[in-house]
């Protein structure tokens, strides 16, 4: 249980300062987008106000974008929704 907790807790302090009204360039990652496909080698994800907007290898980052070099990471964008309430009546 502590282990959940400490994942938890260090998820959260790595979202904490993720803006919903901005853009993020997750940038160099592997990426698991598309299950049954190949993942995708350098790609570049973009997320604009909270939402992915596209997933593409060695994309350009947009003009402003706040920049994350996830260079040698594995990235699964869209895997979970953190703030969901779904499961929470189980626990």
């Amino acid at each position: 249980m502590s282990l959940r907790f400490a994942l938890l807790a260090a998820l959260s302090a790595f979202l904490a300062p993720v803006s919903l009204s901005e853009t993020l360039a997750i940038t160099g990652a592997e990426v698991h987008a598309d299950p049954g496909n190949a993942p995708l080698a350098r790609a570049t994800v973009i997320v604009r106000d909270g939402i992915v907007v596209s997933i593409t290898p060695d994309g350009p980052v947009p003009e402003g974008a706040r920049v994350i070099d996830a260079t040698g990471q594995v990235v699964t964008p869209g895997l979970f929704n953190g703030f969901t309430r779904t499961g929470l009546s189980d626990i």
